[in-house]
């Protein structure tokens, strides 16, 4: 994967983006760096031709969606195995993100919502018509 160099201009952009890309216009954005908000535009273009920007994704909130319970599981599985069941942790129902950590024991943090303890036990054991993955210790914070 090649990198992008990204100048204040561009990380300015992108700071304003994630604060609410929904809402904030080219304009707010040129005026809080003073540039011309065709160069915003410009910029903006090029950071998602590129991949910086990857999407434009909700912010849910999942209490009000009748999600009153949100969960991150710490995981311990082999390095080998790792990226392909952080992929397949995101086939299971409730869970929202999975990251793989590059350090320490545990070594995927997978989060995950549930509209109540029992909802979210179930998904702990959740592996449909696939044998079950290799993963040898899960901690959860809840």
């Amino acid at each position: 994967m090649e990198t992008v160099d990204l100048d204040y201009v561009d990380r300015c952009i992108l700071y304003s983006l994630q604060e609410d890309a929904r809402r904030i216009s080219a304009n707010t954005i040129a005026e809080r760096l003073d540039v011309s908000a065709r160069t915003v535009r410009n910029r903006i273009d090029e950071l998602e031709d590129s991949g910086v920007i990857d999407g434009y994704h909700p912010d849910v909130n999942y209490e009000i969606a009748g999600y009153q319970l949100h969960t991150m599981v710490f995981c311990t599985a082999p390095i080998e195995g790792r990226e392909r069941i952080a992929k397949r942790a995101t086939d299971v129902p409730g869970v929202i993100n999975v990251k793989e950590i590059m350090t320490g024991d545990q070594n995927l943090l997978v989060e995950a919502v549930g509209t109540d303890g029992d909802d979210l036990s179930q998904r702990r054991g959740y592996h449909p018509q696939r044998p079950r993955q290799s993963v040898s210790r899960v901690r959860s914070l809840r």
